[in-house]
């Protein structure tokens, strides 16, 4: 893969991959300096790439590694809290996909209620919303099967869905 063709695919994703290490990280700061990571890395790497088409999917693993080590970090750094806050008449995925138009406050809030899931189930929904992922390829993404995605999903959404309505 040329330099031309990287830089191609990567004007592609650059929004999902940044909009996945917000949510996942849940501070600004840290998901642009993974996601530079991570694209670091994905670059330096680009030859090794044997079929294009699996750009997406290539860089949202090499993401998800970085994110995963920035989260072993916060282990023993932060604590969150919801607090008591609701947005009538919105969906959840709707929010969480249109981070942008959202407030400061919102999405802190957003953020918060996203942290209470745990971490298998963050990454799913994270790759499903932001990455655009089906659940057969967040299966081959996280080594599982896609009715078990599929399940963890469901779980996770029902639990952010009570959460946000609280």
């Amino acid at each position: 893969m040329d330099k031309e063709e990287f830089l191609k695919k990567y004007e592609e994703v650059y929004k999902d991959l940044y909009h996945y290490a917000c949510f996942s990280l849940g501070d600004v700061h840290d998901a642009e300096d993974v996601v530079s990571e991570a694209v670091m890395d994905a670059y330096k790497g680009k030859d090794g790439l044997k079929n294009p088409e699996a750009f997406r999917s290539w860089i949202f693993k090499i993401l998800e590694r970085k994110c995963k080590a920035k989260r072993k970090e916060y282990a023993t750094k932060k604590t969150i809290s919801i607090e008591e806050e609701n947005f009538e008449g919105q969906s959840l995925e709707k929010v969480l996909a249109n981070e942008e138009t959202m407030s400061e406050q919102e999405r802190h809030i957003i953020r918060q209620i996203f942290y209470e899931l745990d971490e298998e189930e963050r990454r799913i929904i994270g790759l499903h919303i932001f990455g655009g992922y089906t659940s057969k390829e967040i299966g081959k993404i996280l080594g599982l099967l896609d009715a078990t995605v599929r399940s963890k999903e469901h779980r996770g959404l029902m639990k952010l869905r009570d959460a946000w309505r609280n």
